[in-house]
């Protein structure tokens, strides 16, 4: 079933009801939307608060985007021909809070492919309002024009249509939303005493027409007190005074106000296809938190539009991924494109390594940190950002809060070592706090996600969110200029899986640029969250994992994340955590490389069979190694796995004679010439003829193994191999 939001009698937020209900199979005439995106307006809530008791119950929300989910017999919607799966955008309709909504489809039109739905969803009723009020008041070239809320919803669309006009604009705002107004083109002057005069300063020439988005007594005196023309002053939000007082309120519930947005509704979709008119979009909010997003609204200043989504808005897209690659520039250099001879040796293909350890936080944690933190507004820059790592994602933050000036709180389980802890510290500087939660990453992420609601502070998440996505895109987009620049492109590029950020960025470039090279993702074997929830159809939480991959061992892959992939279907291996110790060793003491395990996945993957149909020989085969940040103090541990996935170490319980000369007979007719023995606890008992031994062999090669079990077999001892999945065997790794 669909769900929905309903207000049930006029009143505030307490009057709002979340419900599962059935959206009504569409009419000739109609079209059922799956809703992706809806918007909010401050309208949603004052209509629920002034409404007639006689409309109710009734539904909320009056624009959305989505995919066409069933139409009615012979339907065309407004800009034309449609069919099932299209993407699509509606305005002036009702109850738009919804997963599922069946509309007029006059009212529907086709969504710009270079709008991601959040956008569109918010397109008209603000882009309708301000045209309107453009109209009414006949701005045109060469006027100078005085907009109040000029940095609200409505403000920001009538600056951009103001300056198709010709028009100058003079916009008030809060000190804090100066930037901007000025952004769009328009000279900014701050609200409070003496705003009449501030604004004459702006305008020694006067002002030809006032359009006031907020409607306080302020915004109308001054108004009023500096246009003569009366029938050049229009408000959105003070319909009373304009009514005693002679100058023009408008409101879609209005018929010339209702039949003047209708005829204007395919222009400006238009025009925000062609990327001249700008919807920004602050916070998307899960459609369950409504009400929270509302209070948000309601209280001022989100600092651009906010979305409501039933799902996640998964429209990355190729264009998001490029203007993230702009606002990288100068802040993140690009990483070599570099030959492994030894990988090229082995494979017959030339295999290109993407250096992302050689960023300044040594992995490609800090492209999509920066992507998400560049974007965000004034009021959400001053709140800060929050989020909850033990590693890579962290550092990523730090770095991007350092050079983008925002605060950062974050958290960290107390098994975080120390040394990352002083990474992050001095990555982040005077901006970052850390703070100690928990013994696990959950605790930190829970105590993360409470600190956001209960101050503000944006979540930065290191994969699930479209702005990290598209940051994380720009591997992609390095790669192919680099290949480009070499008169080349890829034949396939391989990329470690965790949370799937990376994987879902390289599709959505790669898919657009050279949809002919092959993407492989490459998971751990003992944390296969991606291939689990491809199965599945939706994410899924993996109750085993093995968590010695760190950078990549994620339970639960990511909401935003899995659309992606779903669409583009890449290749995926799992690859063992052994193979992996066996390739970061090899990294290390062949190319002189420090990998993670994860960044050593996509090079293991090479060793282990590439996942797909054979390639060619000599084709480019680009291995992004992610991550550096590898904590020196587990090297033991990884020659040991190492070891024993190449089949060179074994352990052994070994019941030895307590009486002189046993170990030595063991050495000389058990042991072979090459072998050694890596460990041996003995433990001797007073009252028994044999004390038990475990014993731990390290062979020089693996054919060396059968020989030796051999010789155990034909020995008076009683010897017993110890399973690699047993609790002993992972007491002595």
């Amino acid at each position: 079933m669909a769900q929905h939001w309903i207000a049930t009698r006029p009143g505030g937020l307490d009057v709002f009801s979340f419900e599962a209900y059935d959206a009504a199979p569409p009419r000739p005439g109609e079209v059922t939307i799956a809703v992706r995106a809806a918007g909010m307006n401050p309208a949603d809530a004052k209509h629920v608060a002034r409404g007639d008791e006689a409309d109710f119950p009734r539904g909320v929300g009056y624009e959305v985007a989505g995919v066409v989910s069933a139409l009615g017999e012979d339907t065309e919607i407004a800009s034309g021909p449609v069919a099932v799966g299209d993407e699509v955008l509606a305005f002036r309709i009702s109850g738009g809070w919804s997963s599922e909504v069946t509309v007029p489809a006059r009212d529907v039109f086709a969504k710009p492919a270079s709008l991601t739905f959040g956008e569109a969803a918010n397109l008209l009723l603000a882009g309708c309002t301000a045209s309107e009020m453009l109209h009414v008041t006949g701005v045109r070239e060469g006027d100078t024009i005085l907009v109040h809320g000029a940095s609200g919803a409505v403000g920001v669309s009538v600056l951009q249509q103001a300056a198709m006009l010709g028009a100058r604009v003079i916009g008030t705002a809060s000190a804090s939303s100066a930037d901007v107004v000025r952004a769009y083109g328009a000279t900014p002057v701050t609200y409070g005493d003496g705003l009449e005069q501030r604004v004459r300063e702006a305008a020694p020439d006067g002002v030809a027409a006032a359009l006031d988005c907020v409607g306080t007594d302020e915004a109308v005196d001054v108004s009023l007190a500096l246009v003569a023309d009366r029938g050049r002053i229009v408000t959105i939000a003070a319909p009373a005074r304009a009514s005693s007082e002679g100058f023009t309120a408008i409101a879609g519930s209005m018929p010339a106000s209702a039949a003047y947005r209708d005829s204007v509704r395919a222009d400006l979709v238009r025009l925000a296809g062609e990327g001249r008119l700008v919807v920004p979009v602050a916070r998307t909010f899960p459609l369950a938190d409504a009400m929270a997003a509302t209070e948000l609204l309601m209280g001022g200043h989100p600092g651009g539009k906010l979305v409501l989504s039933p799902g996640p808005d998964t429209s990355v897209t190729d264009a998001d991924v490029e203007a993230a690659a702009e606002r990288l520039r100068g802040v993140i250099e690009p990483t070599p494109l570099q030959h492994s001879a030894r990988l090229s040796a082995l494979t017959g293909w030339d295999v290109l390594l993407k250096r992302e350890d050689l960023q300044p936080v040594r992995s490609y944690k800090a492209r999509g940190a920066y992507n998400l933190i560049a974007q965000l507004s004034d009021e959400a820059r001053a709140v800060g950002v929050t989020c909850a790592s033990a590693g890579n994602h962290a550092q990523g933050v730090a770095f991007a809060c350092a050079r983008a000036g925002v605060r950062a709180r974050v958290y960290l389980p107390r098994t975080t070592p120390r040394q990352k802890r002083e990474r992050i510290a001095a990555l982040g500087g005077d901006l970052v706090e850390m703070v100690i939660e928990g013994d696990t990453y959950d605790d930190a992420a829970a105590a993360s996600a409470q600190w956001a609601r209960k101050t503000g502070a944006t979540p930065v998440h290191a994969f699930d969110d479209p702005h990290t996505i598209a940051g994380q895109g720009t591997v992609a987009l390095e790669v192919l200029a680099q290949l480009a620049d070499q008169g080349r492109t890829a034949d396939a590029i391989v990329v470690p899986v965790g949370g799937g950020g990376l994987v879902a960025g390289v599709l959505t470039h790669v898919a657009a640029h050279s949809p002919t090279t092959r993407v492989v993702g490459v998971e751990p074997a003992g944390a296969t969250s991606m291939a689990a929830a491809l199965a599945a159809g939706e994410p899924v939480t993996v109750d085993e994992l093995d968590s010695f991959v760190d950078g990549a061992a994620v339970r639960r892959i990511g909401d935003h994340t899995l659309p992606v992939v779903q669409r583009h279907s890449p290749d995926l291996q799992a690859v063992p955590e052994g193979l992996v110790c066996v390739e970061m060793l090899d990294l290390y003491q062949s190319d002189g490389i420090v990998a993670e395990p994860a960044g050593a996945l996509a090079t293991a993957a090479l060793r282990a069979g590439l996942a797909g149909e054979p390639l060619a020989a000599g084709s480019t085969v680009v291995c992004v190694l992610s991550g550096g940040n590898n904590d020196v103090s587990r090297y033991e541990e990884i020659v040991e796995r190492a070891l024993v996935f190449e089949g060179l170490k074994h352990y052994f319980l070994v019941e030895f004679p307590q009486e002189p000369g046993a170990l030595r007979r063991f050495l000389d007719e058990v042991l072979g010439p090459d072998d050694d023995i890596s460990l041996f606890e003995y433990v001797k008992r007073s009252n028994r003829e044999t004390g038990p031994a475990l014993v731990g062999i390290e062979l020089q090669d693996a054919a060396d193994y059968a020989p030796l079990v051999a010789r155990m077999d034909a020995s008076a001892l009683r010897v017993e191999a110890v399973a690699p999945d047993s609790p002993l065997f992972r007491f002595v790794r």
